[in-house]
């Protein structure tokens, strides 16, 4: 069996794997309500079986085959030779084979016809014995034996600890655009080495009059690119270990590569639009930013006036910035407002990578925006669906707010109508901001809706932790918003060290029409918080002193077997949401199916004490003895 064919076979075990386990522990489509009662929601299993199959794609410890020859980084006669050493270079290194047509590819079988052909693209090369005039970067390629470029070399934190005896690819692709097709024949390339790059590729697209703009079945193993070393266009413009800038197709292609850059960066692609397609490629190395705008697979992706297309990627690389908008697989997401046409859509990808962020918050810029798919979604007035979307990987915005399991924020220039949509998104790992952090969505800021899916992981934060959304408002004064969390179930831990922590949502800011619906639900975490814990919803407040109207929280055919932990002195606690401030108002109504008011489901601790909730709250069913609420009814 081919790398390729066993590549595509994996995945697609994943993928059926992913949706048999739902199918057996959810049941039918129709019964997941029926699974989230009951409590059996449970895809813990697929992780072992994702990470033990054969998948057929290569690691970054994949050792290199001894037969294979390395490259001795004879490339003098290319940057600084005479014509005639240039003309000896092009005689040594001619293609394999082939004519550059699509039906009969030039064939590159060695290191140093892979660099030949990089400088013929780039046009520092000139062959016409052999092409007849042709443009090369516009014609067809296939690599028909895995190349090795230089020995093993040891990467720590981004940086290559000893560069002695490496021989660096020279960076010929840069600035230009290759509108060819690359085929990488399911070969590997070894060990390059790049400081001045901002991708094997800067920039690939794909026109009707040019060509096709296709990399494809192309492994790039234990090597290392960066930009950094290069000019400040190259230090800062948008890097991916393949492509730089991405408006091509780029399929079946897989990085175990260490990328160390200075701007949007990505796994695999630095920005991506304009009618670009990337399908079945994962990122299995290490990625280090120093700006915004940083994912696993794509750094940044603009939603334009034509459709793009990102399937059934996966990352399993741990991804790290100085920066913000930092995702496991998108770091931003943003478009042409009002001319955007296509809604953003993306389903299906997977995150194993560990996702962090150590930008530092300041007084006007608070938030780091890092999520286990998405860091950052905005500037589009089109719906966004996230679907069938697994985060495994710990989600950390060290010095900021706004983590997500699956995105950081939600917002941006939104018309009143827009709405975000969840559908059996999955998290299991642990989410962490000094503000602001949910087991799905740290912030949102238009309308959410989130259906049937599954957070398992813990979530903490200094103030507003929330089981699935961390904190919920509308983006300005005039607007307002509404969260509903329907037929979804959460378990862990959510620990608010200051203030404000619920088992469905942290902070609520009110303002003109604000509601919070949660139905069908299956509840069975332990909240903590200094002050302000609700099994339901942590606190409320208004959104600004204009703000008059009070929030609506509508709770229906839930089941909460939460514990509800306080440690502060001045706590209020409950139920349903533990306390807004004393001026903003919210009205609970609707009905628990089955309630579990023992005493024990809310404790006050208070040291080493411990107060049961029949002592701390005289209206045990009400949301905390602070504020005007309408009880909750325990149903039969």
């Amino acid at each position: 069996m081919s790398r390729n064919h066993a590549r595509h076979r994996t995945f697609a075990v994943t993928v059926v794997l992913l949706l048999t386990v739902l199918s057996l522990c959810l049941g039918p489509l129709t019964s997941f309500a029926a699974a989230v009662q009951t409590g059996g929601v449970s895809l813990a299993a697929t992780v072992d079986a994702q990470t033990e199959e054969d998948r057929g794609t290569p690691t970054k410890d994949e050792p290199i085959p001894d037969a294979l020859p390395v490259w001795d980084g004879h490339v003098e006669e290319l940057q600084s030779g005479t014509d005639e050493d240039k003309e000896a270079y092009i005689a040594s290194c001619s293609f394999a084979g082939g004519t550059g047509k699509s039906t009969d590819p030039y064939q590159i079988a060695t290191p140093e016809q892979f660099v030949y052909f990089m400088g013929l693209c780039n046009n520092s090369l000139v062959d016409n014995e052999n092409n007849n005039g042709a443009m090369f970067y516009s014609l067809s390629y296939v690599i028909t034996e895995d190349l090795v470029f230089n020995p093993d070399f040891e990467v720590v934190d981004g940086t290559v600890t000893d560069t002695t005896g490496l021989h660096e690819v020279p960076s010929l692709m840069s600035g230009k655009t290759f509108y060819g097709t690359l085929d990488g024949g399911g070969h590997r390339l070894y060990n390059l080495y790049m400081t001045k790059a901002r991708g094997l590729f800067s920039r690939l697209e794909c026109t009707e009059r040019t060509g096709s703009g296709t990399i494809q079945n192309l492994h790039l193993v234990r090597g290392y690119i960066s930009s950094l070393q290069g000019s400040y266009n190259q230090a800062n413009g948008p890097a991916g270990l393949f492509v730089g800038e991405f408006y091509g197709k780029l399929l079946n292609c897989t990085a175990s590569c260490v990328g160390s850059f200075g701007g949007a960066a990505g796994g695999i692609v630095g920005t991506f639009s304009k009618d670009a397609i990337l399908k079945s490629c994962e990122f299995l190395g290490d990625l280090y930013s120093k700006g915004d705008n940083v994912g696993g697979i794509a750094g940044y992706f603009s939603v334009p006036s034509v459709s793009c297309v990102m399937e059934e990627c996966v990352n399993r690389g741990n991804v790290a910035s100085k920066g913000r908008m930092v995702g496991g697989i998108i770091g931003g997401i943003s478009g042409a407002g009002s001319k955007s046409i296509y809604a953003v859509k993306l389903t299906s990808c997977l995150n194993f990578g560990d996702i962090r962020s150590t930008y530092e918050a300041t007084e006007t810029v608070g938030n780091a925006y890092v999520g286990g798919i998405v860091g950052y979604i905005g500037g589009t007035d089109k719906a966004v669906e996230i679907s069938h979307c697994v985060n495994y990987g710990n989600v950390t915005a060290e010095n900021a707010g706004g983590a997500g399991g699956i995105i950081g924020q939600a917002g941006g220039t939104w018309s009143n109508g827009d709405t975000l949509t969840l559908t059996r998104d999955y998290n299991m790992g642990n989410i962490r901001a000094r503000e602001r952090a949910g087991g799905l969505i740290g912030i949102a800021l238009l309308h959410t809706v989130l259906t049937e899916c599954v957070n398992t992981g813990s979530v903490t934060a200094e103030t507003a932790a929330g089981g699935f959304v961390g904190q919920a408002q509308a983006r300005n004064e005039y607007q307002g918003i509404s969260v509903g969390v329907i037929c979804c179930y959460g378990t862990g831990d959510v620990t608010a060290t200051l203030s404000d922590a619920g088992g469905v949502l942290g902070l609520l800011k009110v303002n003109r029409i604000t509601k919070l619906t949660v139905a069908g639900c299956n509840l069975r975490y332990r909240v903590t918080a200094g002050s302000n814990a609700g099994g339901i919803l942590g606190s409320g407040i208004k959104y600004n002193e204009k703000s008059t109207t009070d929030a609506e929280v509508s709770v229906d055919n839930t089941v909460m077997r939460c514990v509800i932990a306080l440690t502060g002195e001045d706590f209020s606690a409950g139920y349903a949401v533990g306390g807004p401030e004393t001026d903003a108002i919210i009205t609970v109504s609707g009905q628990f199916r089955r309630f579990y008011a023992s005493k024990t489901a809310i404790r006050v601790v208070e040291g080493v004490d411990t107060v049961l909730a029949s002592d701390a709250f005289p209206n045990v069913r009400g949301a905390s003895r602070n504020f005007p609420i309408t009880a909750l009814t325990e149903a039969s």
